[in-house]
């Protein structure tokens, strides 16, 4: 019986391990340059469109999973770090760009000037 609960306790402690690292596959966005401001989440395989959704419009959103509209985002994102192998995928009047290391402040014609970002990992 005993063996029984240290084999027990040694696999949740194995799943909390693998949850919180599974937790940080994901693109944090932020209102100003180097992280400042108001700071979102983007989970892996999620794509926030920050306009209503009678505007709804991109393209290329199909690789994700999941889509949220968050209009209060629109014009504020400057920052961008996709986390442990993600990828942030970022739509605006460019087109979109893909974004696979820390970015403490856009390039400015991208700069406050989103209109979504998608998130993928591996």
């Amino acid at each position: 019986m005993i063996a029984l609960h240290k084999i027990t306790i040694a696999a949740a402690a194995a799943i909390s391990i693998f949850s919180a690292q599974g937790a940080l596959a994901e693109c944090v966005i932020a209102e100003h340059a180097d992280f400042r401001g108001g700071v979102g989440t983007i989970q892996n395989n999620d794509l926030v469109k920050f306009f209503p959704k009678e505007k709804m419009g991109l393209t290329g959103e199909r690789q994700f999973k999941r889509e949220f509209n968050d209009a209060s985002w629109a014009g504020k994102v400057s920052a961008v770090e996709p986390k442990n192998g993600c990828m942030a995928t970022i739509y605006g009047p460019w087109g979109h760009r893909q974004i696979r290391e820390k970015t403490s402040l856009l390039a400015p014609d991208m700069n406050d000037k989103a209109t979504g970002v998608g998130c993928a990992c591996k």
